[in-house]
Order: C-alpha cells, then sequence, then structure tokens
C-alpha cells in the first residue's frame, strides 16, 4: 500500500509541477503581452 502510495507521488508530483510552472509561464507571457501594448 505504502509503496503504491509513494509510486504514484513519485509520478504524480512532478506531473502536477511542470503543468503548475506551464501555467505560470503562459500567464506571465499573456501579462506581458498586454502591458506591450
Amino acid at each position: 500500500m505504502l509503496e503504491d502510495i509513494k509510486m504514484v507521488l513519485a509520478l504524480g508530483v512532478p506531473f502536477v509541477l511542470g503543468i503548475y510552472l506551464i501555467s505560470l509561464l503562459r500567464n506571465d507571457s499573456v501579462r506581458r503581452k498586454r502591458k506591450a501594448k
């Protein structure tokens, strides 16, 4: 049971962090474009 949870976390955490970072980068790029206008 614990091993399964560790496997899920090992695969899920980096996946979630990656999506989070990508969303932040997209938001920053959108904000910069709006400010440029």
